[in-house]
């Protein structure tokens, strides 16, 4: 069972009376994909994925991802002692994999309908937290409650750079020092007029620097910029 299930209902740009907020939307979005094909719109490499074969997929991208980098990642932690936040979670492709890995994961996302996916896949994971959140913040969580945070395809999605700042700098806010962020933005020229739920803003180098600058975060690495994976590895000192 899960053991807890926490909320966050946070506004993010007022709606006019006749539209949608930006929040709202991207709730309303995000759970209307989860209710037609929920997998697809995690993993989109398929259209039709059998839970093994997309489970298998997120294990495969934890080796990848994380199990190749975890030197960097734990910083000298026992990874069974670290406690880790997925933003974007979704149906918990990889958070299964992740809490095989680290002691407690946390997953938020702006989706219910995901959530009640993952918690049907993740209910035999005891150390596995799920969380419903704003899509815009972190408000749920106090200040250096995680050892690592990620995000992956999920920045991409969101139409505001405000947004994705605001992410970057709660993530700060959560992280204890010395603790990584690893993240994906989407790095081609999108303008906000052009964004969507699906195909997010786009930054640059030199907007992403200055958002770490901001945030109080160091770029270690970074990868792909000016493509839609554009990953940077951030680090709070």
């Amino acid at each position: 069972m899960l053991k807890r299930w926490c909320s966050s209902v946070v506004s993010w740009l007022q709606p006019k009376s006749t539209e949608l907020s930006v929040g709202e939307r991207m709730r309303a979005d995000w759970d209307q994909r989860a209710r037609q094909n929920p997998q697809y719109f995690v993993a989109t490499s398929r259209e039709q994925w059998n839970d093994g074969d997309f489970f298998q997929s997120g294990v495969e991208w934890t080796q990848e991802q994380i199990m190749s980098d975890m030197l960097s990642i734990a910083r000298g932690r026992s990874p069974k002692r670290m406690k880790v936040l997925e933003i974007g979670c979704g149906m918990g492709r990889v958070t299964r994999s992740l809490a095989e890995i680290f002691g407690i994961v946390y997953g938020v996302d702006i989706s219910l309908e995901m959530l009640l996916h993952g918690k049907r896949v993740l209910a035999e994971r005891t150390n596995v937290q799920l969380c419903q959140n704003s899509g815009a913040d972190l408000a749920m969580f106090s200040n250096g409650t995680f050892d690592f945070a990620l995000s992956w395809v999920v920045f991409q999605h969101i139409p505001r750079k405000a947004i994705v700042q605001n992410y970057i700098e709660e993530v700060s806010r959560v992280l204890k020092a010395n603790s990584l962020f690893k993240c994906q933005v989407q790095g081609y020229p999108i303008p906000e007029q052009d964004a969507d739920t699906w195909t997010g803003v786009g930054f640059s180098e030199e907007e992403m620097k200055h958002i770490a600058h901001n945030a109080g975060l160091e770029i270690l690495k970074s990868s792909g910029a000016g493509t839609q994976y554009y990953c940077l590895d951030f680090l709070k000192p």
